[in-house]
């Protein structure tokens, strides 16, 4: 059976896996985004293809990655601030060069959207918007299973979309829900964190069940802006906000009720994802194995 090395890289974490042909995860384990970026980041991921090499007998190495990425060519062309030094780094020629391995990358929300429509929420849909909300938000726009990437590699960067003299992500993220809160509690917010937050909501705090409502408001009513451009068949939820409070999908769909007129509500279905935590893994897999076919 043929074997692929998988990575999901964002700005906190990278997992990393062995994939089997038939999408079958066989190992998987992460370890921490180095702090310096770019260039531990990179000396990390050649470092984990070497002892994985043990493992198994790769075909290749399939990357999801944070950032504005080249799929075509496999570089980051734009990364965010939390990686600092990381904008620039050419996974295909890096791996490719050093580890004699065939390399793909792509973003990590565009990984996400093949992930849920090859095996999860959105299979054979003609149309799928994906949406990641957990630390920032991001999207991704497929087409009958094909990644619209715009003119310039960077369609449906929506955590940038501009908000209440803010932006999308900033709005609606899991930080700014924990901001929100801890501004409300004054010096009491000192110790919030979202896990608190969703708890006191199921106690009855009011506070936090009115920044949780709002934030859900907030990613209704930019689901709602996306749906009026693209009208999408279904509107995949993912990342870790979502996948760990399921009691949010409700809420956002009321949301965009309120904002989107009818035809388009009752012809836009919404799901969370199938496949959390591994979907980065799964969609960098897909991902490679379309590039190649």
């Amino acid at each position: 059976m043929k074997e692929y090395i998988a990575f999901d890289i964002d700005d906190t974490v990278i997992r990393y896996g062995i994939i089997g042909e038939h999408a079958d995860i066989f190992f998987q384990d992460r370890t921490p985004t180095p702090a310096e970026g770019g260039p531990g980041i990179v000396d990390t991921v050649l470092s984990l293809i070497e002892e994985m090499k043990a493992r198994c007998r790769p075909e290749g190495v399939c990357i999801s990655t944070a950032g504005f990425v080249d799929a075509l060519h496999g570089y980051v062309y734009y990364a965010p601030e939390s990686m600092p030094g990381y904008t620039g780094t050419d996974w295909k020629k890096l791996v490719e060069s050093g580890c004699g391995l065939p390399c793909e990358a792509e973003n990590n929300v565009n990984c996400i959207g093949l992930a849920e429509y090859t095996s999860g929420a959105a299979i054979n849909a003609s149309s799928c918007l994906c949406l990641s909300a957990g630390d920032v938000v991001g999207g991704c726009f497929l087409i009958d299973g094909k990644v619209w990437h715009g003119y310039a590699m960077s369609a449906c960067q929506i955590g940038y979309l501009p908000m209440y003299g803010s932006t999308f992500s900033t709005l609606a993220s899991s930080g700014a829900l924990v901001r929100k809160v801890a501004a409300i509690k004054g010096t009491l917010g000192l110790n919030w964190n979202e896990e608190k937050i969703f708890d006191e909501a199921m106690k009855g705090d009011r506070d936090c069940i009115e920044a949780i409502d709002a934030m859900c408001d907030v990613l209704g009513r930019g689901i709602s802006t996306i749906c009026y451009v693209i009208n999408p068949e279904i509107v995949v939820l993912c990342g870790g906000l979502v996948a760990s409070h399921h009691s949010l999908l409700p809420k956002i769909r009321a949301s965009m009720e309120k904002y989107l007129i009818d035809p388009i509500t009752s012809s836009s279905f919404i799901a969370t994802g199938a496949h959390t935590r591994q979907a980065g893994l799964l969609g960098a897999f897909y991902h490679y194995k379309n590039s190649r076919d």
